[in-house]
């Protein structure tokens, strides 16, 4: 009885700490997903690359679009020779593409197709880019929570190596008590470590995918809201990732590309018609005169050595590498849908089996930490308990973070659009 009531004052004095439902996070100024995402578009180098790629192709287009213009030249010349009178000349020509049998208006077609389809690719590199960038910062969410998980257990390990030592002066335990507790002490600072270590890791991570470094990184981090997603069925998902994926529509525009490069290139040996024009003076110390001129010109290609043939067979074949991919593209859609379904459907779940899992490692720490107190349970108990406890926690915390990822995933897989940030600058 005098052991029970000395255990029963040792627990007032040295009490176990309070569990945390949620994760203490460092000070500084918050940092959310959506800065995260705005800072990615600003400042990632693909992004950047991207943007240069459009502008390229436009330039490309216009530079095709020249072709069916007018050129204008102006020219002039001025001679002085011993013995013979100074002479001047001024001339501006024009010259005009009338017809090349459509060569030219395929080109333009093919460019234009080329265009949207980089476009599109741009697109579909900012959705990829702001899944990495969720990703880590999900990655970085974890991982200080699983460093929350680990300071608790030391808290909770070290309130229990003071019980022992309190317990084996007052005679009523064993030294190996107060040795088991200090094993599992050291065990759980061990972690600690390697967690604050992964906490450095995935902040590093989250700065390599956003594509500069942040200002903080004890910044509070903002945890997003879980939206869900409704999808009827995978028939319904299939249609809509067909209907919005920018990367297939893209390969659609190649494909419609390769059609007018081939229809082009088939065309080379059609003859082609100028017009053209031009006005000039000249004028001497005998005198000034000008003239004008008009005419057409016409060029028709008799051989080429095969040449033409030889590209046509070329474009021939660039068509059906383009109608390949595109279709290997669908199907690689198709299993990225139907993966991220399922990763979802059963991140969803583990979710519900890990809160489960720690209701019940929760109750068994209370049942065991209560025996001890009583004098009924062993040391041995209590550490089998708390290390469940805080492995049902770091669980629960992993399955609510696949979940996230896992939606993220199924967003990426549709093709759903990412909103621009508003204070971005690309684009």
């Amino acid at each position: 009885m005098k052991k029970i009531l000395l255990m029963m004052i040792c627990l007032l004095v040295i009490p176990f700490p309070a569990r945390a439902d949620g994760t203490a996070q460092p000070g500084g100024p918050p940092l959310s997903l959506e800065k995260c995402l705005q800072l990615a578009f600003d400042h990632h180098p693909d992004l950047l690359a991207s943007v240069w790629q459009v502008r390229r192709a436009g330039s490309q287009l216009e530079l095709a679009k020249s072709s069916q213009r007018p050129t204008l030249d102006l020219g002039a010349s001025f001679s002085d020779s011993e013995g013979a009178p100074r002479r001047s000349a001024s001339e501006i020509s024009v010259r005009q593409l009338l017809t090349d049998g459509g060569k030219t208006r395929a080109t333009i077609a093919g460019v234009t197709y080329d265009l949207s389809a980089i476009r599109k690719t741009a697109e579909r590199t900012w959705q990829e880019r702001a899944y990495t960038v969720k990703q880590a910062y999900f990655s970085l969410l974890r991982a200080r929570e699983d460093a929350s998980v680990a300071e608790e257990t030391v808290a909770l390990y070290e309130a229990q190596l003071k019980q022992a030592q309190a317990f084996y002066k007052a005679g009523s335990s064993s030294k190996i008590d107060v040795t088991t507790a200090e094993v599992n002490l050291s065990r759980a600072r061990f972690d600690l470590s390697k967690a604050s270590s992964s906490v450095s890791s995935a902040w590093a991570v989250l700065e390599n995918e956003i594509g500069t470094r942040l200002p903080d990184r004890n910044a509070v981090l903002e945890v997003p809201k879980e939206r869900g997603l409704s999808v009827s069925s995978l028939d319904a998902a299939m249609e809509e990732a067909f209907s919005k994926r920018p990367d297939l529509r893209a390969a659609e525009d190649r494909v419609l590309s390769a059609k007018e490069s081939l229809r082009a290139t088939a065309r080379g040996m059609n003859p082609s018609l100028y017009a053209s024009g031009g006005w000039g003076f000249s004028g001497s110390s005998s005198g000034w005169n000008d003239e004008w001129t008009a005419g057409l010109s016409l060029s028709i290609p008799l051989a080429d050595g095969g040449a033409t043939a030889a590209r046509t067979e070329i474009a021939r074949a660039d068509l059906q590498i383009a109608q390949s991919d595109r279709d290997s593209l669908r199907n690689a859609i198709r299993l990225e849908v139907e993966k991220a379904l399922l990763e979802l459907e059963t991140a969803s779940q583990q979710v519900k089996t890990a809160e489960e899992a720690l209701r019940q490692a929760r109750e068994n720490l209370d049942l065991a930490r209560g025996r001890y107190r009583v004098g009924v349970g062993t040391s041995l108990e209590v550490s089998d308990a708390a290390e469940k406890y805080s492995s049902a926690r770091k669980s629960l915390v992993q399955a609510i973070y696949d979940r996230q990822v896992a939606a993220a995933s199924l967003e990426k897989a549709l093709g759903k659009p990412v909103e621009i940030p508003k204070e971005g600058t690309n684009g």
